[in-house]
């Protein structure tokens, strides 16, 4: 066919570029149109393929055709010049981000900012490559934990109440994902109340379900758990996600699968982790596929199906460059949990050594405090009450006197049970009586782990 076509006398071939570019654009409808772009490239007529080479990457951003979408916007760049070649690189960095590609939309967002610092630019574009930058660094866990509220604080500002809705939803998609790095409750709530300013109206989809989604993930660590419910349930029911091929759709179904774990309902929640792991594996976002593998780990322990908790806990840890330091703690200690329980003591006490010795560089403190409590667990799993008293002082007392995020509130109460003699009566009372009064922004297996504690060290239930 190609020597056919080479074959064929150039202005004979240009005519038919032409005619095929006139019955695309005839029937727009049913036309794609990065193949019309091409068509009209092949043609001599540039002017009229440069908006097509755009909305067609778009188009296949949405309908899941990544690798279409970055052939077409990379082999059309050098057609496209000003904003048009600003939003041609903007999406390639967007394509990037839908497979996980972190550090690559860096490097295209690096090569545009000579660019992006011309006082012709327009405002949004800043904004936009802000947003995407935010989300790739906080992602890659690059952020500083001092910075993180300035980042915010910058997106934010820079955010004005009139936004067009792709750099609103862009902007709020970054927010969300820096909060959700930090886990900062006060920061998730005064980032939604800041983010109020926008009312979403006649939105496209995509940018609808961006937006649902990040108002999901901040309230989930605002601990308002209803709101949560909501947004996200919305999100899935615009998108169809059971038929969305995207990494938004991916993201979402994530959502679900961790609501049912903070409800407690397990088996409803390994059914949406499941579609968000083949969806992720599909598009090739692993990081994605890590949070998916992570979290059906954590479910399969719940129902005490041990073997497939500690088959998708090493199945996460075997891809754990795209791992952040929380999830591969967590999978280290799935892998003791499981092993644990079925008797396989060996087993357990390497995961636990690695749980103990994992480096956690520039991450959060709460973070930090993960690791002690999770490690705590593990040794008390084994029957190593001495292990397990040492790691929960660590993980409640000095910087970790205070409880650093809500997801692992029930080993706070537990390592603060365990802890007793070091941290006295009163002050385990204080502790426990101030988690209770917080009881409902916490994970129903919180909660009663937190009900447990309290029962255990003073005889009585508690009032929530």
């Amino acid at each position: 066919r190609g020597q056919v076509y080479t074959a064929t006398p150039k202005s004979l071939r240009k005519s038919l570029h032409g005619s095929i570019a006139n019955l695309l654009l005839a029937d727009p409808a049913d036309a794609d149109d990065l193949e019309t772009a091409w068509h009209c490239v092949r043609s001599g007529r540039v002017d009229e393929a440069r908006p097509r080479i755009i909305s067609g990457a778009q188009a296949c951003i949405e309908r899941g055709a990544l690798h279409e979408a970055e052939l077409g916007l990379r082999s059309g760049l050098y057609l496209l010049n000003g904003e048009d070649r600003l939003s041609g690189m903007m999406l390639i960095a967007e394509v990037l981000q839908e497979q996980g590609q972190w550090r690559d939309t860096l490097g295209v967002l690096a090569e545009i900012q000579d660019e992006l610092a011309q006082p012709t630019t327009a405002p949004r574009w800043r904004q936009i490559s802000a947003a995407l930058s935010a989300r790739s660094r906080s992602r890659l866990e690059s952020i500083p934990a001092f910075e993180v509220g300035e980042v915010v604080e910058r997106l934010l500002r820079g955010l004005p109440s009139d936004a067009d809705n792709k750099t609103a939803a862009l902007t709020a998609s970054a927010c969300a994902a820096t909060v959700a790095y930090e886990r900062d409750a006060d920061l998730a709530a005064t980032t939604l109340t800041r983010l109020d300013q926008i009312r979403p109206s006649d939105w496209p989809l995509m940018e609808l379900g961006r937006w649902l989604l990040s108002r999901a993930i901040l309230s989930y660590y605002a601990g308002r758990i209803n709101e949560c419910t909501e947004a996200i349930s919305e999100a899935a029911t615009r998108l169809k996600v059971e038929v969305n091929p995207s990494s938004l759709a991916a993201e979402i179904l994530l959502g679900l699968g961790a609501l049912g774990c903070a409800k407690g309902e397990y088996a409803e929640a390994v059914t949406h982790l499941m579609r968000a792991a083949d969806l992720a594996k599909r598009i090739g976002n692993d990081t994605l596929y890590c949070s998916a593998t992570t979290n059906l780990a954590l479910c399969h322990g719940r129902l005490k199906h041990f073997e497939a908790q500690i088959a998708w806990a090493k199945l996460a840890l075997a891809n754990g460059r795209f791992q952040g330091a929380y999830n591969r703690l967590q999978c280290l200690y799935n892998l003791a949990r499981g092993h644990a329980a079925l008797g396989h003591e060996g087993e357990a006490l390497n995961a636990v050594s690695a749980l103990a010795a994992a480096s956690l560089d520039s991450a959060p403190v709460y973070v930090d405090q993960a690791r002690y409590l999770f490690c705590a667990e593990a040794n008390a799993l084994l029957a190593r009450s001495g292990q397990a008293e040492r790691f929960s002082v660590l993980g409640v007392e000095g910087r970790n006197a205070k409880l650093h995020s809500a997801s692992f509130a029930g080993l706070y109460a537990r390592g603060l049970v365990r802890a007793q003699h070091h941290v006295g009566d009163a002050e385990v009372r204080t502790r426990l009586e101030a988690l209770i009064k917080k009881m409902g922004s916490y994970d129903l297996p919180d909660q009663e782990e937190i009900r447990e504690a309290y029962l255990r060290l003073f005889g009585k239930t508690c009032d929530t």
